[in-house]
């Protein structure tokens, strides 16, 4: 298969990287945030990355933890263009998989809706 061949030469992976970290798209993002990586028409921005980072990590720590994010964020995005490109999102095996982590999440929004509305009817007292 071409993806296997693609994971087993790592010259073409990274150059693929390039290109699509480089691409040169109008920003889809808000005008007061940050944008630090763009891979095709989607935009990852500072703001977003520091909204996911602990509160009790230093500077430097943030610095190197962004770094590390923005990195895989761009690898993931990288990844799932070309895993479009080669027609995976039509496969049937990705259709079942789909349906199956819609479900899970239609149950997870669910029971989270559940306990806030538990939560909000039996506040916690001293």
């Amino acid at each position: 298969m071409l993806l296997s061949s693609i994971l087993k030469n790592p010259g073409y992976f990274f150059l693929l990287l390039l290109f699509a970290g480089t691409a040169c798209e109008s920003p889809t993002h808000d005008a007061d945030e940050t944008p630090i990586a763009q891979v095709g028409d989607k935009v990852l921005t500072l703001e977003q990355l520091q909204s996911d980072i602990p509160y009790d990590t230093s500077a430097a720590d943030d610095i190197a933890l962004i770094e590390s994010q923005r990195n895989s964020w761009i690898r993931q995005q990288v990844l799932a263009e070309e895993a479009k490109r080669l027609g995976i999102h039509t496969d049937d095996e990705f259709q079942r998989r789909l349906e199956r982590l819609k479900d899970e999440l239609l149950v997870k929004i669910l029971r989270d809706a559940v306990i806030n509305e538990y939560i909000e009817q039996n506040p916690v007292s001293r």
